[in-house]
């Protein structure tokens, strides 16, 4: 089972982006004080990583497709795929190291700083795999899928893309819990792929309101997929 794992990510936490992206005032001295002290302990520790995996189209039907011998279910999976047969499929996390951080007891907004800091941590994997993926296998436009994103393809499929790995947790950390999440929660999988035109899957979602959207609802694009 091949695979490759980035774990030499490099990543620089910044109190002034940190209270920017929490919308703190940047002129109270105890919250920039919180925010500092958090941000210096996260750069000691903090250690992103990435997996991957480069798997080919085997199989297609209506609805699925078989990928590196894997079944996936999906109609718009299936539609975007229709003449790609190489796709990357990939996890990336904040790494466990920011989860086993020690949150000061009498620091109430502690937690969400430091979720921010997660999520920059994420941000810098993500970031530093799609520039890797693109450089080494000289990628052009790419666009990616990820579970649950749609109702088209819900987070169950977590399973079938974990499964393309083996042992996630072993390798970088990440696992599955009961409810098909990733812990820790800082974490993305999904399926990178080359396309002609520019799809996310923000497109196709009618969910007004979403801190994580990426692109607006087009409802001729829901029209063409079917959703």
């Amino acid at each position: 089972m091949s695979y490759m794992i980035l774990d030499m990510i490099p990543v620089a936490f910044d109190a002034d982006e940190v209270m920017t992206r929490m919308r703190l005032p940047a002129d109270d001295p105890d919250l920039r004080r919180s925010v500092t002290r958090l941000v210096e302990l996260a750069q000691q520790v903090a250690r992103p990583q990435a997996l991957y995996g480069v798997r080919f189209v085997e199989g297609r039907g209506e609805d699925w497709l078989e990928i590196g011998g894997v079944t996936f279910t999906s109609r718009v999976l299936r539609q975007n795929l229709e003449t790609v047969e190489r796709v990357f499929p990939y996890v990336a996390t904040c790494g466990k190291e920011l989860e086993e951080v020690d949150l000061p007891a009498d620091d109430f907004l502690a937690p969400y700083i430091m979720d921010t800091i997660k999520a920059q941590a994420l941000a810098a994997a993500l970031s530093h795999l799609f520039a890797h993926l693109r450089e080494k296998y000289a990628l052009g436009k790419t666009s990616r899928m990820n579970p649950g994103s749609l109702p088209d393809w819900p987070i169950t499929q977590q399973v079938p893309l974990f499964s393309l790995f083996g042992d996630v947790e072993g390798l970088i950390g990440v696992r599955l819990t009961d409810s098909y999440l990733m812990f820790p929660v800082k974490s993305v999988s999904g399926l990178l792929f080359p396309t002609e035109v520019t799809f996310e899957s923000c497109q196709l979602c009618r969910r007004e309101v979403c801190a994580g959207r990426r692109a607006a609802f087009d409802p001729e694009m829901a029209q063409r997929y079917g959703v």
